[in-house]
C-alpha cells in the first residue's frame, strides 16, 4: 500500500481532540508531509495548518485526502461523504483507516472508478497473511499493548522507532568518524614510514661515501 504525499488531512465535524486523533497523530509524526486541513461547520479541534477546502487543497497538490477524523465505532458519518466523492473527482486519492470501509460505499466507490483515484483501507490490508506456528523467530520484537483504544499505543510505538532511528544514525555517524580517524592515523603512519626509510637510505647513502673516502 504506496499512499501518496503531501496529504490534505480530513478532520470532518470533529468535536474534540481525541474524535481527530489520527488527524492530529498524522500531523505530529509527518508534518512534513501535510499541505492542509479540512474542517466541516462544527468542528472543534484545529491544527497548525492551512484551512483549505478540497479544491483549494487539490489546487495546492495535495495528492491524498487523509480521514483524520475517528468517531465512535470508527464509521463514516453521512456528512463526510459529498466531501469525499468530491475529493476523488477533484483527482485526490482517499487513505481512511477506520473501521468502516468507503469502498463500501456505492457514491465514493464509483467516483473512485470514474476518476481513477485509489482508496485506500488500512484497516482492510490486501494479501493473505501467514498464520502463527508457535516456532521461535530471529531479532527482537516489542509489543506495545493497552487496556482501551486512545491510551497512547502508537504514540509510544512511533516515539521508540523515532528514537531507535536517531540511536542507529548516531552510530553511523561515530562509525564514520571512527572510519575518519582511523584513515587519517593510517595515512601519518604511513609518512613517518616514509619519512624513516628516506632517513635510513640517506644515512645508508653517508656511510658509504664515507667507507669511500678511507678507501
Amino acid at each position: 500500500m504506496r499512499i501518496e504525499q503531501p496529504y490534505l488531512l480530513f478532520l470532518g465535524d470533529a468535536q474534540d481532540e481525541l474524535a481527530a486523533k489520527t488527524a492530529i497523530g498524522v500531523y505530529d509524526w509527518r508534518p512534513e508531509a501535510c499541505i492542509g486541513q479540512v474542517r466541516l461547520p462544527g468542528c472543534v479541534p484545529r491544527l497548525n495548518l492551512p484551512e483549505m477546502n478540497i479544491e483549494q487543497g487539490a489546487t495546492a497538490g495535495a495528492k491524498t485526502l487523509m480521514i483524520g477524523a475517528a468517531n465512535r465505532g470508527g464509521v463514516i458519518a453521512p456528512e463526510w461523504e459529498d466531501s469525499l466523492v468530491e475529493a476523488l473527482q477533484c483527482g485526490l486519492d482517499i487513505a481512511n483507516g477506520l473501521h468502516v470501509r468507503v469502498s463500501d460505499f456505492p457514491r465514493i466507490r464509483q467516483a473512485a472508478k470514474d476518476n481513477g483515484r485509489n482508496l485506500h483501507e488500512a484497516r482492510h490490508p490486501e494479501g493473505p497473511f501467514p498464520i502463527g506456528n508457535g516456532e521461535p523467530r530471529g531479532g527482537h520484537r516489542l509489543l506495545t499493548v493497552g487496556t482501551d483504544c486512545s491510551v497512547g499505543k502508537m504514540y509510544t510505538s512511533l516515539a521508540l522507532v523515532d528514537e531507535l532511528h536517531g540511536r542507529v544514525e548516531s552510530l553511523k555517524k561515530e562509525q564514520t568518524a571512527l572510519t575518519w580517524r582511523r584513515d587519517a592515523l593510517k595515512t601519518q603512519l604511513e609518512l613517518l614510514a616514509d619519512e624513516i626509510k628516506a632517513k635510513e637510505e640517506a644515512e645508508a647513502k653517508v656511510q658509504a661515501a664515507a667507507a669511500r673516502v678511507e678507501q
